[in-house]
């Protein structure tokens, strides 16, 4: 409690509010780190099952281009450090929305402000941050000593696999972008927004690229419920024709950019590429 000297001299107590007195050093519960450290780490396998299944009977798209058959010594060793790296990621993240002041976590402080309106505001503000960030690993030495290793797989056919098989740099930054956006954007999100961003986005989806998607993000590896975000984006690697929402998702944009990487850099949705001048919606022109 916070002591008030009154007129009279006397001291009186009065109670801080909860988001005032959280400790930015406390450490998470043992009983909320043991299953997002769990949930995190399985999810991937999970999802390689559960996409498939969801959408059996979809279409094919065609394959053009060389397919990358088999994960060599490299491929498997980006995979388990981006694994291990997302779930740090997610303790991080958890850390952050539960213990920074400036981040309400009180039911009474629910608002139109810090939920309905800052959880599309997370998602344009990290899909722009993330457009930045794509579109620099496609320059000078960055692509070839960094994201180059994602594109050798011209046609993806892995699902989630995939799309985390990228250089470990690229995977921390995508991952941590996600914190960044929380951090940024005002009104300031509350708690439970914050958490409900990390399940749609599914931040530990394997920042690998995932493609154009709307009302979700990319690989739910964050939450056993498998949100359908997460499924789009795993979806996004596989050669399934899948569009909802009359084409506001569809794998095709997300496949176009493995065959030609100078368009299409947005990661949840294709808004900033439409905007900034690098979206392409086909492939015409292009040697088949």
């Amino acid at each position: 409690p916070v002591e008030k000297r009154g007129g009279s001299g006397r001291r009186s107590a009065l109670p801080r509010a909860p988001s005032q007195v959280r400790d930015r050093a406390g450490m998470l519960p043992l009983a909320v780190m043991a299953p997002l450290v769990v949930a995190t780490w399985f999810s991937y396998d999970v999802m390689a099952v559960v996409v498939p299944f969801l959408f059996q009977g979809t279409p094919e798209l065609p394959r053009r281009g060389k397919h990358l058959d088999g994960f060599g010594p490299t491929d498997r060793a980006y995979i388990i450090i981006n694994r291990l790296s997302s779930v740090l990621f997610v303790l991080h993240y958890a850390h952050h929305i539960t213990h920074t002041p400036a981040v309400p976590t009180e039911a009474g402080s629910l608002s139109l402000l810090n939920t309905l309106v800052a959880l599309p505001a997370l998602f344009l503000a990290f899909d722009l941050l993330y457009w930045a960030w794509h579109r620099a690993l496609h320059l000078g030495l960055a692509y070839p000593w960094v994201h180059k290793h994602h594109h050798r797989q011209v046609v993806p056919t892995r699902g989630i696999f995939d799309a985390i098989n990228v250089h470990p740099v690229e995977f921390i930054v995508g991952e941590w972008l996600h914190l960044l956006a929380v951090m940024l954007v005002r009104p300031r999100a509350h708690a439970a927004t914050a958490a409900l961003f990390l399940v749609l986005m599914g931040a530990v989806r394997g920042q690998g690229m995932s493609g154009e998607v709307v009302w979700g993000g990319s690989a739910s590896l964050t939450s056993p419920a498998l949100p359908p975000a997460g499924v789009l984006t795993a979806a996004n690697h596989t050669r399934l024709d899948v569009r909802l929402l009359q084409g506001a998702f569809s794998v095709r944009a997300h496949d176009l950019h493995h065959r030609v990487p100078n368009c299409n850099y947005g990661q949840y949705t294709m808004a900033w590429d439409r905007a900034l001048g690098t979206y392409r919606g086909d492939d015409k022109g292009l040697a088949e």
